[in-house]
């Protein structure tokens, strides 16, 4: 395996460290390491799969508890790396890599220490599809960056455009604020009450997966978000869900 797809696997579930305890799936028949995660806050739940990885022996369930510690450990090895699962009488004791001239052993955790995440029961219908485009994207990083004491965004309808908008810094009174038109893809642009999401959890979403040209965010007007990510090497679905406004 490389090492920067190992980067980039965790990347996409730590979300800059907002995660960090997690459990590893191990499959040798799909060739896959996956995992299901959610946030302390609970507005997001999320499915990470890396997919045709290389070098896997058995399967396993691997109780990863300090994942910041893993990446910070990571940076002594080169990008051609191998990972060897280690037990004591049948049990996964921790993880180490090798570059081939140098080694890192990772202790691993029990799995009754990791947070468990919870799977949605099933999907609303969505009433329209946001297209994540380059251009969009980095409006929202610039509007993001601008406000960054702002935690959450806002879809609403513009009464007199009648167009769907996001807002970051939304609130009943007079505000900073940034309002961008969102890039309709499919589906009915119509919303009868603004819906509120994590800002911050959406901008780690997007630069942990920015190899990804293609992705939409579907949303609901029952207050559910997903956008669906989908390359080579990774498959990643993350579910927003809604946050307390403001006022």
């Amino acid at each position: 395996m490389t090492k920067t797809n190992l980067q980039k696997f965790i990347s996409k579930y730590s979300l800059n460290g907002e995660v960090t305890a997690v459990k590893w799936n191990l499959s040798t028949k799909d060739n896959q390491i996956s995992l299901s995660a959610i946030t302390n806050d609970k507005s997001l739940v999320y499915d990470v799969n890396w997919k045709n990885v290389e070098g896997l022996s058995a399967d396993y369930e691997i109780g990863v508890y300090d994942t910041d510690k893993l990446q910070k450990m990571l940076k002594a090895l080169g990008e051609d790396i191998t990972m060897t699962v280690n037990q004591n009488e049948g049990r996964v004791t921790s993880l180490s890599f090798s570059d081939g001239t140098s080694e890192i052993q990772f202790m691993t955790a029990e799995l009754t220490v990791i947070p468990k995440s919870s799977r949605l029961k099933g999907q609303p219908a969505y009433n329209f599809e946001i297209d994540l485009t380059k251009d969009f994207i980095a409006k929202y990083r610039s509007a993001k960056d601008a406000l960054s004491d702002e935690s959450k965004f806002t879809l609403l309808m513009n009464k007199k455009s009648k167009k769907v908008q996001l807002v970051i810094g939304y609130a009943s009174i007079n505000s900073n604020r940034v309002t961008l038109d969102v890039p309709i893809k499919s589906g009915t642009a119509k919303l009868e009450k603004s819906l509120n999401f994590n800002a911050d959890f959406l901008k780690s979403v997007l630069d942990a997966n920015n190899e990804c040209e293609n992705a939409v965010l579907k949303v609901s007007e029952s207050g559910l978000a997903t956008v669906q990510f989908s390359t080579d090497a990774f498959e990643a679905v993350y579910h927003f869900g809604p946050v307390q406004a403001n006022d």
